[in-house]
C-alpha cells in the first residue's frame, strides 16, 4: 500500500523549484546493499522521476557514510537520494518491492576488530601444601671427600607461598641459610607482595642489584600470563562484498575475522619482536 506526500522543499541549496510543491509517495522496500540484505523491510520516499530518498538514520544503520549535504529536508529531518550516493548502481524491482544498492568500499564506515586474544584464566583457589628440592653433589678424591648439597623447604596456602633456601657442607657440618620469604600474588593488580629476602632491580647498565631484607611490593607481570608488553600491531583494508580475512605472521594463520562490505581494521595482531 502506497500513500500520496505532498511537501514543500526546505533545503535553500536546491533553487531549481524551491517554490513549487514536490510530491512523494511512501514505498515499503526490502533493502539489500552489496549482496547483504538487511533485517527488515524499511519506508522510504519516491519522487515524481523515480528517485529514491533515505533518511541519514538510515544510512548509518547500513553503515553508509551520509554525504554532508541534504537533498532535502522533510519534516525537519535530513533525506539523501539514494541514486546520488558516489558510485551507487542501483537496481529498484517493483514487483517484489526489492532495492538493490551496489557501493564501492570507501562508501561504507570502518569497521574495527581485534585479534582474539586467549581468555585470561581464572586464578585457582590454592590449597595446602609444601615442596622440598635438593641438589647434591659429592665430590670424591684420595685426599678429600667432600658432599655439597643446595636444599629449598617450602610451603603454600590460600595466604601466598613461603620459601627457604639452605647451603649444606658436609666437611663443616653446618648449613648457611641464602634466603628465606613469604610472597603473595595479586593478579587482579599484576602485583607481588614479598617479605623477607630480595634482590633489588636495577635498571640494565644503570646500577647494580643488592640483596637486602625487608618488605618488596611491586609490579610483576609474570602474574598476568599471556599479557603483551609490547605495541600491539593493526592492519587494514578494504572489502566490496561480505568476507572472511585471515591473517598470517611468519606463514601461520594468526586470527580470522568476518568483515562486512566497507573500509575494515584489525588490531592487536601478535607481531614477533626481539627475543620473540
Amino acid at each position: 500500500m502506497c500513500a500520496l506526500l505532498a511537501v514543500a522543499p526546505q533545503n535553500s541549496a536546491t533553487a531549481a523549484g524551491a517554490q513549487a510543491r514536490t510530491h512523494f509517495v511512501e514505498i515499503v522496500m526490502q533493502v539489500v546493499i552489496n549482496r547483504v540484505e538487511k533485517e527488515e523491510a524499511v519506508v522510504l520516499l519516491r519522487d515524481e522521476s523515480g528517485r529514491i530518498f533515505a533518511t541519514a538514520d538510515q544510512l548509518r544503520r547500513w553503515r553508509i557514510r551520509p554525504p554532508v549535504l541534504a537533498d532535502r529536508i522533510i519534516g525537519g529531518a535530513n533525506y539523501f537520494d539514494v541514486f546520488s550516493l558516489d558510485g551507487a548502481a542501483i537496481s529498484v524491482n517493483d514487483t517484489r518491492q526489492l532495492i538493490e544498492v551496489m557501493l564501492p568500499a570507501n562508501a561504507f564506515e570502518t569497521t574495527q576488530r581485534a585479534s582474539e586474544m586467549v581468555t585470561r584464566p581464572v586464578p585457582a583457589a590454592a590449597g595446602f601444601g609444601g615442596f622440598l628440592s635438593y641438589d647434591a653433589v659429592w665430590q670424591r678424591t684420595p685426599e678429600v671427600s667432600d658432599p655439597l648439597a643446595t636444599v629449598e623447604v617450602g610451603a603454600f596456602n590460600r595466604l601466598g607461598m613461603g620459601s627457604s633456601q639452605f647451603f649444606l657442607r658436609g666437611n663443616d657440618r653446618r648449613g648457611i641459610r641464602l634466603e628465606s620469604f613469604w610472597s603473595k600474588d595479586f593478579p587482579q593488580r599484576v602485583a607481588t607482595l614479598r617479605i623477607g629476602d630480595s634482590v633489588s632491580r636495577s635498571a640494565e647498565g644503570w646500577g647494580r642489584s643488592l640483596r637486602f631484607g625487608g618488605v618488596q611490593f611491586g609490579t610483576n607481570f609474570a602474574t598476568r600470563p599471556g599479557l603483551s608488553l609490547l605495541p600491539m600491531q593493526t592492519v587494514s583494508g578494504s572489502a566490496v562484498v561480505p568476507s572472511t580475512v585471515d591473517v598470517f605472521v611468519n606463514n601461520a594463520l594468526v586470527t580470522q575475522q568476518d568483515v562486512p562490505p566497507g573500509p575494515f581494521s584489525i588490531g592487536n595482531i601478535p607481531i614477533s619482536s626481539g627475543p620473540g
